[in-house]
């Protein structure tokens, strides 16, 4: 959007906003990252883009509780985020809002007021079959338990939350390997389960390993090595 000089003020503001977003998520630039989501938001106002804009102050306050270490400043901003993919109607993004709303509060220490939510949050998820949804919202639902020194309560919210994250795996295929005890398991046991999986080829694009190597921030020899093969021809494999 920039490089090209957009004219079309709706285009240029939902581009500004997934680049924002991408050049948080791989290069750590807040400087960059803030600049884009202040050029965006009076665009998305201007062209009346609610779910655009709801998608920059969810990123502004996600920044502010990660970089600024402010969640309680930062809850202003998810909150007007969610006030705004309210008017949507699309269930997904209203309770993506609301889980950023109770994330935010949980960092500031709102854990009592918070409880309610992210149960009826896990139960829409789980309506949904949305299983990421279900797992963060338990998860964050122990950890508040966890600091009002419920332990009991803690340790089941959080048991519930390892059990429903890979149920994501299953929703997405249209078949699955569910593994069940044989024996009853308490709510609070951590299971492990090991499996051996039969290796296939696959072939990487060059653009997606660079993405790859900028996510995990690739050791100096692992990119020397990269670039050899790139260098030969050769694909990630």
């Amino acid at each position: 959007a920039q490089q090209l000089q957009c004219t079309d003020a709706s285009l240029r503001a939902s581009l500004l906003s997934r680049l924002a977003r991408l050049v948080w998520r791989l290069d750590r630039d807040v400087v960059k990252a803030r600049a884009l989501i202040e050029e965006a938001l009076p665009l998305s106002r201007e062209v009346n883009k609610p779910n655009t804009e709801a998608s920059l102050l969810s990123l502004k306050g996600h920044l502010i509780t990660v970089v600024d270490r402010d969640p309680e400043r930062a809850a202003a901003f998810t909150g007007q985020s969610l006030a705004l993919w309210q008017r949507s109607g699309n269930r997904h993004l209203i309770n993506a809002g609301r889980y950023n709303v109770a994330a935010a509060l949980h960092k500031a220490g709102r854990n009592a007021e918070i409880l309610d939510e992210l149960q009826a949050l896990a139960e829409d998820g789980r309506a949904l079959q949305d299983w990421d949804l279900v797992s963060g919202a338990l998860d964050v639902r122990g950890g508040a338990l966890r600091a009002l020194r419920r332990w009991p309560e803690a340790g089941v919210s959080m048991g519930q939350s390892l059990r429903a994250a890979p149920m994501r795996w299953v929703a997405d295929r249209p078949t699955a390997m569910v593994l069940r005890s044989s024996r009853p398991v308490p709510a609070t046991a951590a299971l492990t389960c090991w499996a051996q999986l039969q290796p296939i080829d696959i072939e990487i694009d060059d653009a997606t390993v660079e993405v790859y190597l900028k996510e995990v921030n690739a050791l100096p020899a692992v990119r020397e090595r990269w670039n050899n093969l790139r260098a030969r021809g050769v694909r990630w494999q």
